[in-house]
C-alpha cells in the first residue's frame, strides 16, 4: 500500500511467506493454480509478490533485502526462483531485513 513504511511491507510480505511460498507463479491457489497476488483464494506467493511494494520504495527495499538494486522486480523474482533457494531462506531473508529495519 501507497504509504506505508519498508517494514510494515516487510513484516507484510514475512506473514505471507509464512503462510505459504511459491516458486514458478506470483501466487498460487490451495489446489496450486496461479492466481494474482492479491487474489483472496492466494494461500502461497513468490517473494516479489508478497513483498506488494510500490516504485516509490522499491530501491530501499532492496538495500534492505541486500539484493543488488537494478530492476527490482527482476532481482526479487530471480533470487526466488533460483532452484536451491528454500522457503526457510526467503523467510530469513526477511526476518533479518526487519530486524535491521527495527535498528535504524
Amino acid at each position: 500500500m501507497l504509504g506505508d513504511t519498508v517494514n510494515t511491507k516487510l513484516r507484510r510480505a514475512l506473514a505471507r511467506i509464512r503462510k505459504g511460498w511459491v516458486q514458478g507463479k506470483q501466487a498460487s491457489d490451495a489446489q496450486g493454480g496461479e492466481v494474482g497476488w492479491n487474489d483472496p483464494s492466494a494461500v502461497r506467493w513468490c517473494l516479489a509478490a508478497s513483498v506488494d511494494f510500490d516504485y516509490q520504495s522499491e530501491l530501499r527495499l532492496l538495500r534492505t533485502l541486500r539484493l543488488p538494486d537494478h530492476s527490482p522486480t527482476h532481482t526479487l523474482v530471480a533470487w526466488n526462483e533460483a532452484p536451491e533457494r528454500t522457503r526457510e531462506q526467503v523467510i530469513a531473508l526477511l526476518e533479518n531485513a526487519i530486524a535491521d529495519a527495527e535498528t535504524v
